[in-house]
């Protein structure tokens, strides 16, 4: 005899049950139990038996195979950020060896945003002159 689980995962496999792209650790609790009451009434349709031996949160994912690979891309120009600080800016104007000003951001009563040679604002955009 089966574990629900196994059965499940069984059932899956010969597409009995649709699967899902949301990995099992992610869906809500409320959704897990759907899930496990919908493969229970697959098995009673199919006539499979199956023990009522359960862990959600240890035994489901890999039983069902719903552990998917990390989705989100990886950053492929994070290494260029790296060195990236307002000095070297095209939006940045330097008012003394420790000061400057970014003109990226709009003035304000003061002028414009001061700034460290050694800040970054994310918004940089690289001055080949300065490099």
């Amino acid at each position: 005899m089966k574990t629900l689980i196994e059965v499940a995962g069984w059932l899956r496999s010969r597409g009995h049950v649709s699967g899902t792209l949301t990995p099992w650790d992610n869906l809500a609790p409320q959704a897990q139990r759907q899930w496990l009451e919908e493969a229970r009434e697959l098995m009673r349709i199919v006539g499979m038996e199956y023990e009522e031996k359960v862990s959600t949160t240890d035994e489901a994912p890999k039983a069902l195979g719903l552990s998917l690979p990390d989705i989100a891309p990886q950053d492929n120009w994070q290494h260029r950020a790296e060195n990236m600080r307002c000095r070297t800016c095209m939006w940045y104007v330097p008012k003394s060896e420790k000061l400057g000003r970014c003109r990226f951001n709009a003035p304000t009563i003061k002028g414009w945003p001061a700034m460290f040679p050694g800040d970054w604002c994310g918004s940089h955009k690289i001055d080949e002159n300065k490099v």
